[in-house]
């Protein structure tokens, strides 16, 4: 890929987003059974922050090695959302619905800005409450993971309301286990691996032009379509279509070639 980029004149890509190798190995030691109902067990203290951002934190993996030596390893905040829902009792749990949501939103902050602009063109449409959908927020407004200190905030006030949160026949939320998982994707927050980077206007987002508010002619109705750079909407989907061509377990370079 490193050849391809550079027979071709083209400037490397200065940030991977990937599902690991986004920063210098570490090793959190299992939990003691019973550690997880204590609430003190899941605190940030500074010796933690400290531990967690010391030393030499840059990986050495592949990308950076064989790709390009300046290149930023970033983990997708998606698999850490995954990461925390596997951590869950059941997908039918009753809180099950409500934590994800919530946790979502801890990691996503909205542009202020964007999100004015589309409720005034909402206005502008007649609608009353001007309040934007979700599908509307997603399409036209911007959206920023935090910096470490404030998404280490917001997220571990998401997962301390839901610390012992039980259903009605007193089922947890939780797995024991997930207070490792905590404890592992604390660390990532802490050392930025997951906060998007401070970065000129624009570079997390592609231009994607303008369109009437629910077909609404008019100067008011004109919003913003942004295209994120980071996401795994366009990954995924590649991934699906590349396991179309490839079938089985064992194939050939040959084999593996994708149809005219």
């Amino acid at each position: 890929m490193a050849q391809r980029y550079s027979h071709a004149g083209v400037e490397k890509a200065d940030y991977h987003w990937m599902d690991r190798d986004c920063c210098a190995p570490f090793k959190i030691p299992d939990c003691v059974p019973g550690e997880h109902l204590c609430w003190d067990a899941w605190k940030t203290t500074p010796s933690i922050v400290a531990g967690a951002t010391s030393g030499a934190l840059t990986n050495t993996c592949a990308s950076r090695a064989h790709y390009n030596s300046s290149s930023v390893v970033k983990p997708d905040w998606f698999h850490c959302m995954r990461r925390f829902g596997r951590e869950c009792t059941s997908e039918h749990h009753p809180l099950f619905s409500l934590f994800c949501p919530l946790l979502s939103a801890a990691f996503s902050v909205v542009d202020q800005e964007d999100l004015k602009r589309l409720r005034d063109a909402s206005e502008f449409c007649g609608i009353r409450p001007a309040n934007p959908t979700k599908r509307h927020v997603r399409e036209h407004c911007r959206t920023k993971i935090p910096q470490p200190s404030e998404l280490l905030e917001r997220v571990e006030r998401v997962v301390q309301h839901f610390h012992l949160a039980t259903d009605p026949n007193h089922v947890p939320l939780f797995k024991p286990s997930i207070l490792k998982t905590w404890r592992v994707q604390r660390v990532h927050i802490l050392r930025g691996c997951l906060s998007d980077p401070e970065l000129s206007e624009g570079i997390m987002y592609r231009d994607g032009g303008t369109l009437q508010l629910n077909h609404v002619a008019g100067e008011g109705a004109k919003v913003p379509v942004w295209i994120p750079v980071r996401g795994t909407s366009q990954q995924e989907g590649y991934h699906f279509q590349q396991a179309q061509w490839v079938t089985g377990t064992q194939v050939s370079l040959n084999c593996s070639r994708p149809r005219p």
